[in-house]
């Protein structure tokens, strides 16, 4: 541990590569593998295996036909519980005069509204 320790200390005080030269002279070196030429390479495929195909893509709602009022209806609900939920931790300061959940809660309602108008149209 004393060795390791004083050549990281030569190591991280070292500006040049000719300092860390200093430090490794008495190392073992190491030969880099040279890459083996495609005629002398054995009948085995050294490749990584090709990647599996992706999982198929589940379809878009409007590949799967028309979202149902019921769908957009609880969607609406759970999204007024999140705002009114996330309002409520967060602090009343301003009392009522702040409820900014009444936007998304509105338009929400608004894209419900048009959803059923529509239904009743197409009938």
């Amino acid at each position: 541990m004393a060795e390791l320790d004083e050549r990281l200390g030569q190591v991280y005080a070292a500006k040049t590569l000719g300092d860390l030269t200093a430090v490794t002279h008495d190392l073992p070196e190491i030969e880099p593998e040279l890459p083996v030429p495609a005629s002398d390479r054995s009948a085995t495929d050294h490749r990584l295996p090709a990647p599996p195909p992706p999982p198929a893509r589940p379809p878009m709602p409007t590949e799967q036909g028309p979202v149902s009022l019921r769908q957009s209806a609880s969607w609406w609900l759970g999204m007024t519980i999140i705002v009114n939920a996330i309002w409520l931790i967060t602090g009343i300061t301003g009392g009522f005069s702040d409820y900014w959940p009444a936007w998304p809660m509105g338009i929400g309602g608004a894209v419900v509204a048009a959803q059923w108008v529509r239904g009743i149209n197409n009938r």
